[in-house]
């Protein structure tokens, strides 16, 4: 499959973009959180994609702005995690990693980060950080490491 962009909204784009033989990254770059409507719309399209591609993917998020700064409410922690539980198969099969790279690692982040990983268990390598260095080394970690 080759690379796709859909944008939601001014302060919401998605790529899938072809990595390593196999592999592909769910690129999602935003510069606001995200509604739970448009949280909808990228589930949609995730889904639509690994119906249409045997791909294993990375879902690589990223806050590309430095500003507003982000602050994520509850409602979409919690529409995330209730996503992934119904998602469970094709995340078991498909999905290699998850990295989430923000501006700064601030306490909110942090804070929302492990109200995340209370309210879902990843069984795939996760990455929070605020280093592109390290963003890009997780993401060709986890698809080389695929092809293995």
């Amino acid at each position: 499959m080759s690379e796709t962009t859909v944008y939601i909204s001014e302060c919401l784009q998605i790529d899938w973009i072809p990595l390593h033989q196999g592999t592909a990254a769910f690129k999602i770059s935003v510069t606001s959180s995200p509604s739970v409507e448009e949280a909808e719309k990228i589930h949609v399209i995730m889904r639509t994609w690994c119906e249409n591609t045997k791909e294993r993917f990375v879902f690589d998020i990223e806050h590309v702005k430095d500003a507003p700064e982000i602050k994520v409410q509850m409602p979409i922690l919690v529409f995330s995690a209730t996503k992934l539980f119904e998602n469970k198969k094709i995340i078991q099969s498909r999905c290699l990693g998850t990295c989430i790279k923000g501006q700064v690692l601030d306490d909110h982040t942090k804070f929302c980060r492990d109200m995340f990983l209370s309210l879902y268990n990843p069984t795939r390598p996760f990455l929070l950080t605020d280093s592109s260095t390290e963003q890009s080394k997780f993401v060709d970690k986890c698809t080389r490491s695929s092809n293995n």
